[in-house]
Formats: structure tokens, C-alpha cells, sequence
């Protein structure tokens, strides 16, 4: 017998609607006077430094947390189109061993992008990401993402031009200390201070 399809949190959906209206306000108002890059301080209330090649050494990091909410779980849910009962369906999560929803874990790897943005900061070019997801995430837990600074490379291409590449160790931690997305990341650092 087929289960049924899930009764859809409407009510989660319409909260991470209002949640996006309000973001788009906050950017589409800022738009006829400023670069849309200059309304994004006003959403997160930072304005973010760049640390460039020179300024990163091997064991420099920083780390970002967050809460992780069933909000979150929906919108990430429409943006990507990834409805997968295993983030949405408590009845058939309940008969799992995880006995409930988890997040996503592209969500939860897409903080060690937030966290990019800020440490190198702006400017920084991702190349490239390995993510392992070695644990669950459930809605209400508490991560931090961390990236430290494991290798720099600098070299001149074949075309004359100045390259450079860092090497990060990415992990996020659950409020349990339980290490649940773990990886490495390959960057282009700023290439100025910027702001």
C-alpha cells in the first residue's frame, strides 16, 4: 500500500513567502539609488572585510552559526525543488531511525558559502567543494560552520598572470558538538581589501 503524500506545512510556506517579500523590499528599494551589493549590509546589518592572499596564513579561521528552522527547510525546499519526504514528512520520518525531519545537507554545506563571504570575504571565488555528510541536521539545531586555512598556492600562468589558490578545511558542527557536513574547499581570495 502506498503512503499517502504528506499534508503540506501551507502555513511554513506563507512564513518563508513573507520572509522573502521582505528581503526583496529591502533590495528592490535599494536598487534605483545603489548597487544592489550596498542594500545587502542593511539585511544583515555587517559590513564585511577582505582579506586578501597575503593576509591569510595556514591555521587562520573563522566560523558562522546559525539556527537551522523548518522555514528554512521549505524555502531551500522551492528554491532547489527538492521536496524529498525525508524534510517534510514527520508520519513517515516517525518510522525511520531518524524518528523525524532532517534539513537538507546541501543547506547546511551552503553555510560554509555564507561564511565564505565573509571570511575571506567579499570577493572570494569558490572553485571547488567536497562535501561529506556524516550526520543528521533536525530542524531546531544550532551549527556552526568553520573554515580554516590548510594550504596557499601562488604561481604565474602560462599567459603571465599572477594565480593564487587557498585550501580550506570545511566542517559544521551541530549545539551537540557532532560533526555533521565535513569537507574541503579550494578559493580564489579577494584580490583587494574592497570595502
Amino acid at each position: 500500500m502506498r503512503t499517502p503524500l504528506p499534508i503540506f506545512p501551507w502555513s511554513l510556506a506563507q512564513q518563508a513567502w513573507a520572509d522573502g517579500f521582505r528581503m526583496a523590499i529591502v533590495l528592490f528599494g535599494h536598487l534605483w539609488g545603489d548597487h544592489i551589493y550596498d542594500a545587502m549590509p542593511l539585511m544583515f546589518d555587517e559590513r564585511q572585510e577582505a582579506f586578501t592572499y597575503d593576509e591569510l596564513s595556514i591555521g587562520s579561521y573563522r566560523e558562522l552559526t546559525t539556527s537551522v528552522t523548518k522555514v528554512d527547510t521549505v524555502g531551500f525546499g522551492f528554491a532547489t525543488k527538492d521536496t524529498n519526504r525525508v524534510h517534510f514528512d514527520e508520519r513517515y520520518m516517525a518510522g525511520t531511525p531518524y524518528g523525524k525531519t532532517i534539513a537538507h545537507g546541501m543547506r547546511c554545506g551552503s553555510f560554509i558559502s555564507a561564511l565564505l563571504a565573509r571570511f575571506p570575504g567579499p570577493g572570494t571565488v569558490y572553485v571547488s567543494q567536497t562535501c561529506h555528510f556524516v550526520g543528521p541536521v533536525f530542524h531546531g539545531d544550532t551549527i556552526t560552520a568553520r573554515v580554516e586555512v590548510i594550504a596557499k598556492k601562488e604561481w604565474v600562468g602560462s599567459d603571465g598572470r599572477k594565480r593564487q589558490r587557498i585550501a580550506l578545511r570545511t566542517t559544521v558542527r551541530n549545539e551537540r558538538d557532532e560533526e555533521v557536513v565535513r569537507g574541503r574547499a579550494i578559493i580564489i581570495p579577494p584580490q583587494s581589501k574592497g570595502r
